[in-house]
């Protein structure tokens, strides 16, 4: 029987893209009868197929430990990061000992962890790492909008140490894991040696819980009530990370031309989630004096989101233009279209190769925010011709992009 042995420092206590991702990932090799160890730092497996064999890494690493572990991992002699960080060693050393853990490759799933990998590697407390690559974080940092000569050099430090970082765990491992094709060309471009690896594309998806998830009717009708969402009301919903290549600020800016042009009569936008430009969110909104027609509803729970969905007409995907999105499909994407509402995103080489024939959604011009306009208002005036365009996007997802589909290429 194959094997796969996973390491994450997350204790899944919080549902977003990576969670989502990770967990969909053992639980379909499960379903294959793969026989799957997952070490993590959750002791909750509720959400993990039975067959999950779970180990308990019990080692919390707060932000400040990840950054320090980075830097001394990108910049310093190997000698300095070992003794350093011996303890955190010694721990790894005992913990694969006494679970009689086979050290030959084991995959590792986020960032901080790929990290991880190399430093065990190097140690040589494991012979090889296979490293999940579904987020760039030279990009991040490459193009953020920072205002401010102190935040500014803050910001381009960072870049190095990430960048460096990269190269160095990215040559060493055995095999990678890509989200895309377009993510994988980038970085087989940026490294050619990597390209004798065999490395993979395992696409972000949905799962088999998200495509049976039902709408919870008495949740809607509160919902409905709470927010004075009445059926006249044009309802454009967003649901993600307010990041800053988020686009939610853009979102907001193409409301207020469709409410100052009055060619749509009583809209809403109800915006769902939180992060960095949250605060800023909320201000512009103040500032318009849009507080009742643009509602800000905080986080809401993964199991509840296709009921929220339901409160929509239309649901926009606002990222702005920037080489990530290029690369990497966000996890937003497939949740909206399994709502079977009409779903807006920006035109990216990463969902072209997804929506190959733009028969899954309509696509704008990234950080444009006239065009993301003009396209809301032309899906609120043609919602029922495209409900109908649309109609078996759900089917489509649920077939080809689930992960018990596209782990297959792990098997």
């Amino acid at each position: 029987m194959k094997r796969y042995i996973f390491f994450t420092f997350n204790d899944f206590s919080r549902d977003d893209g990576g969670t989502i991702r990770m967990r969909g990932i053992v639980n379909a090799l499960a379903e294959h009868n793969v026989s799957v160890t997952l070490i993590s730092n959750t002791q909750n497996y509720c959400k993990f197929d039975s067959k999950i064999e779970h180990i308990y890494l019990d080692y919390q690493v707060s932000k400040k430990y990840k950054q320090t572990f980075q830097v001394l991992l990108s910049f310093f002699p190997q000698f300095v990061h070992r003794f350093v960080f011996y303890n955190f060693l010694y721990r790894m050393k005992n913990l694969f000992e006494s679970k009689n853990i086979d050290i030959m490759t084991i995959v590792f799933f986020e960032y901080f962890d790929n990290s991880v990998g190399y430093f065990l590697k190097k140690n040589n407390l494991i012979r090889d790492y296979i490293n999940d690559i579904h987020g760039i974080a030279p990009l991040e940092y490459k193009n953020k909008n920072i205002i401010g000569i102190i935040q500014k050099l803050e910001n381009d430090l960072k870049f190095k140490i990430v960048k460096s970082l990269d190269k160095k765990v990215i040559l060493e491992a055995k095999k990678l894991i890509f989200v895309s094709e377009a993510m994988k060309e980038y970085y087989e471009k940026m490294y050619p040696k990597i390209l004798n690896n065999y490395n993979l594309i395992l696409r972000d998806g949905t799962t088999k819980e998200l495509c049976s998830q039902k709408i919870d009717t008495k949740l809607l009708e509160s919902l409905h009530k709470k927010y004075n969402v009445v059926d006249v009301d044009n309802i454009i919903l967003f649901i993600g990370d307010f990041k800053d290549f988020g686009g939610v600020i853009d979102l907001i800016n193409a409301f207020v031309i469709l409410e100052k042009s009055e060619k749509i009569k009583d809209m809403k936008l109800l915006l769902i989630g939180d992060g960095e430009r949250y605060f800023d969110a909320v201000k512009l909104v103040s500032e318009y004096n849009l507080d009742k027609k643009i509602i800000f509803m905080g986080r809401i729970p993964y199991t509840k989101l296709r009921t929220y969905q339901e409160l929509g007409d239309i649901i926009v995907c606002p990222d702005k233009s920037h080489k990530y999105s290029e690369l990497v499909p966000h996890i937003k994407y497939f949740d909206s279209l399994l709502s079977e509402k009409i779903v807006i995103n920006g035109d990216f080489k990463s969902i072209r190769e997804i929506d190959k024939n733009k028969n899954l959604s309509i696509l704008f011009e990234p950080s444009n925010i006239n065009d993301l306009a003009d396209k809301i208002e032309y899906a609120l005036h043609n919602r029922d011709m495209l409900k109908s365009k649309f109609t078996n996007n759900k089917d489509m997802i649920c077939k080809e992009y689930v992960y018990s589909n596209t782990v297959k290429v792990l098997l």
